[in-house]
């Protein structure tokens, strides 16, 4: 087909192919412009429910508006029936492609994670459920920008399944345990998919194996992965932090995340999409998008009256802390203060009943507070913070973690009020404590080059 011309598109090469359709990169002849063509193969086009599929996969993602979502331009047909679909063009290459060199950095494997978690939020709002996440069906431009393609396996809710009685769709290594046992599938089954891509992201390799397709199904419906931390050493024990820009944009447990991602477990259905959703909402407010965030606290505030039947009070947890940081982006730090208080005696009554989640949990409010003093002025307050939040540093190395990232942030403070051996005696422990950290992180090279021009300075 290269250098034909099919409707207003000359097709120039070919990218790819799988058992939904071959794509050519093509130039729109009329708007001088790049594509993407998707063309139905030939041995296909006599299957009227593979041509059925491949309509609705353009319907499904032609109708989602979202910057990790593949552009649809239009669906079209050849002079002799062919069906195919325009899509948006993207310098770049496959997930599949980065995975294959080996393990990506903590850093990119968060990155791309959040990016493909934006955009399955938008997809499950809409209904449509993906069915088919894998690293080959995730695009990652020359920007670092991430795009969610081939919708040939989505579902929209509400609408008759595709697929003939029995069949299972999705690729087995990425399926869900549903998936696999032929259960009706839903927006959960691309959550567990995506904790498969984070993991293979991670460990650089599969957390089900087999020979063939029913033997990696018997391991993934009756068998665990093997823990991430026995693979990647340089994964530190406890909470990642991830920044985005000079904005906090929450912390992300690898380990436990990717747990929780996998975990099938539908009478907890609520509150794993409030986590998902505060996870979602704290990043939105670190960017400023305010009425996303915000759409995302009502989710998490719809559980609430169950949790509080059910006794289980790590909702409330998830709520607040999200409406605390959602003043804080829109420039109510005293608001902001009012809100973390509540977090606090939340956590009090918490560590009660759970012997860790004081621990686990009081990072969250002290941080709140201090920075909420920062956008205030006042100095004092935040540093009183963080030094009330740094005596907290417990032997056992998993929760040595939390604190460490505080006592930078105080290092900082510090360093602002001219304190100079304070300042300094921070960054060493610092890094002391991340001593075994991702190098790529950037807390740590900055730490480093304060730490060395504070020393600098002291010496003279």
């Amino acid at each position: 087909m290269i250098g034909q011309i099919i409707s207003h598109y000359k097709i120039v090469e070919k990218l790819g192919g799988g058992g939904m359709g071959v794509v050519y990169k093509a130039e729109d002849i009329k708007l001088k412009r790049p594509v993407a063509l998707k063309f139905l193969p030939f041995d296909l086009t006599r299957d009227e429910e593979a041509k059925e599929r491949f309509v609705h996969e353009a319907q499904a993602a032609s109708a989602l508006d979202h910057p990790n979502i593949c552009n649809i331009h239009e669906i079209d047909e050849t002079e002799d029936g062919q069906i195919f679909i325009c899509m948006a063009y993207y310098e770049g290459e496959t997930l599949k492609k980065k995975v294959a060199s080996g393990q990506l950095p903590v850093t990119s494997t968060i990155d791309i994670a959040m990016q493909i978690a934006q955009g399955l939020a938008r997809a499950h709002e809409a209904g449509i459920t993906h069915r088919d996440i894998k690293p080959a069906n995730v695009m990652v431009t020359n920007r670092g920008e991430v795009k969610i393609v081939d919708f040939g396996l989505a579902k929209l809710a509400g609408r008759p399944k595709l697929t003939k009685s029995g069949a299972t769709l999705g690729t087995v290594a990425y399926m869900s345990p549903e998936q696999a046992q032929g259960v009706e599938a839903d927006h959960r089954s691309d959550i567990w998919s995506l904790g498969v891509v984070m993991y293979e992201m991670l460990t650089g390799q599969l957390p089900f194996s087999g020979e063939y397709d029913m033997a990696m199904m018997y391991a993934l419906v009756n068998s665990d992965p093997q823990p991430v931390r026995s693979l990647r050493s340089v994964v530190p024990k406890g909470w990642i932090y991830y920044d985005l820009g000079e904005f906090d944009a929450g912390r992300i447990a690898i380990s436990k995340l990717i747990n929780r991602l996998m975990e099938v477990a539908p009478k907890r259905e609520p509150y794993h999409k409030q986590y998902h959703s505060f996870y979602l909402g704290l990043v939105n407010a670190k960017l400023g998008q305010i009425d996303s965030a915000k759409h995302h606290l009502e989710v998490t505030k719809s559980v609430l009256s169950l949790a509080e039947r059910e006794e289980i009070e790590r909702p409330k947890f998830h709520h607040d802390l999200l409406a605390a940081e959602i003043l804080l982006a829109e420039g109510s730090p005293e608001d902001a203060i009012i809100t973390s208080q509540k977090i606090k005696h939340l956590q009090l009554s918490m560590s009660m009943s759970i012997p860790d989640a004081f621990v686990y949990n009081l990072p969250f409010r002290e941080d709140i507070a201090a920075r909420a003093y920062q956008l205030e002025g006042n100095l004092d307050g935040a540093i009183a913070e963080y030094e009330r939040l740094t005596m907290i540093d417990p032997q056992n190395n998993d929760r040595r973690m939390i604190p460490a990232r505080f006592h930078y942030r105080l290092a900082n403070l510090y360093e602002q009020k001219g304190l100079t051996a304070k300042a300094i005696a921070r960054y060493e422990h610092f890094l002391n404590v991340w001593k075994n950290a991702d190098p790529d992180w950037p807390e740590l090279n900055d730490a480093k080059a304060r730490l060395a021009r504070l020393k600098g300075r002291a010496a003279k």
